[in-house]
């Protein structure tokens, strides 16, 4: 959504495929998707140094989502079992990634801004 329209060079965007999004299954896999991506670009971008120079350009975003969470939310409901181990996995993660993007820059400026729709 935000690559489209945007300046050749300027967004670059990753996404599991369509048939990830099966909502008769448990949709925890797809935070976690989101969260070992993140974590392997930064481990690469130590042995790559055209990825370490793009991460380390300024007014860099980083937009993740979600939608594991939500799915659960919708299919199980707020306060079903599933969708409290999402909860967990979520937050686990959110701590994880963090951490791994605290540790890479390690200048103690990195902005962090959740937001949820519910």
């Amino acid at each position: 959504m935000f690559s489209e329209g945007a300046v050749p060079g300027r967004v670059d965007t990753d996404q599991y495929p369509p048939e990830f999004e099966d909502y008769t299954m448990d949709a925890t896999m797809l935070d976690i998707w989101v969260f070992d991506k993140v974590k392997a670009m930064f481990k690469e971008a130590k042995t790559n140094a055209t990825l370490d120079r793009m991460l380390r350009q300024d007014q860099n975003v980083l937009f993740l989502h979600l939608l594991g969470l939500d799915t659960t939310g919708h299919s199980y409901r707020p306060y079903s079992k599933e969708y409290m181990h999402n909860i967990k996995v979520v937050d686990k993660g959110i701590e994880e990634i963090t951490k791994v993007i605290d540790d890479f820059y390690a200048d103690d400026q990195t902005a962090f801004v959740f937001t949820a729709d519910h």
